[in-house]
């Protein structure tokens, strides 16, 4: 294999690793367009390697090599790091960085095309991705807005003097919960009453959200019913 093969495939591997990256790095998502890059060329370089043992174990001890287990490792290992991008919302059942790690996934088979000198089949699975994270991700969002989780009316009683709105914001983020709309009222006392609009997954129950906001400082009362827009 010469260098300037070497430096094509590498090349390959970079750029179209990099597209797919920088979709994802528009996006802000937790792996962006270094880490993908970094997939494809590590993967390619794995190929060629792979590649290269055989005729290497051949030309000096003259025994047969099995280069295919370098790459076969890669589409194990490449798992790792797909996982580190799968989160699950605290105290919710919203998994999130699904798609990210397919991505990583995906790119690294790119990679390995792509250190296999197979530039074609690189470039239009590369292709094929960046339609997938595109141009799919419409009729995603439209499928998903048909399905829009049910509203929810959040109703707390809080001392104004120990209450933290952040705090609130924090504990709802976390819980996967999206405020729609807000609006509150003073009563007597230093106290005041919180309504928020909000939207459920539709798998918690309403009883536990509002018991567990009810450990939150200055959370007097905490209940939920149905919400109307």
């Amino acid at each position: 294999m010469s260098v300037s093969d070497i430096f094509l495939r590498l090349m390959a591997a970079l750029v179209l690793g990099g597209l797919v990256g920088y979709e994802r790095q528009a996006r802000s998502k937790a792996a962006g367009l270094r880490t993908h890059i970094l997939v494809s060329m590590g993967a390619c370089l794995y190929m060629m390697v792979s590649l290269a043992i055989p005729r290497e174990m051949q030309a000096s001890l003259g025994l047969p090599a099995d280069g295919g287990r370098v790459a076969a490792q890669v589409v194990s290992g490449i798992g790792f790091l797909g996982a580190g991008t799968i989160l699950a919302a605290q105290g919710s059942r919203k998994i999130l960085g699904l798609t990210t790690a397919a991505s990583i996934w995906a790119v690294a088979a790119v990679g390995l095309a792509a250190g296999a000198g197979l530039y074609f089949m690189a470039a239009l699975t590369a292709f094929f991705i960046l339609v997938t994270l595109t141009v799919l991700r419409r009729i995603d969002l439209s499928l998903s807005a048909r399905t829009r989780p049910p509203l929810a009316e959040l109703r707390l009683t809080v001392h104004a003097a120990q209450f933290s709105a952040d705090h609130l914001r924090a504990f709802l983020r976390g819980r996967g919960v999206r405020v729609r709309a807000f609006s509150t009222e003073p009563l007597s006392g230093g106290r005041s009453c919180l309504s928020l609009l909000i939207e459920e997954d539709g798998e918690d129950e309403g009883e536990p959200l509002a018991m567990d906001l009810m450990g939150l400082p200055g959370v007097e009362q905490a209940s939920v019913g149905p919400g109307q827009e």
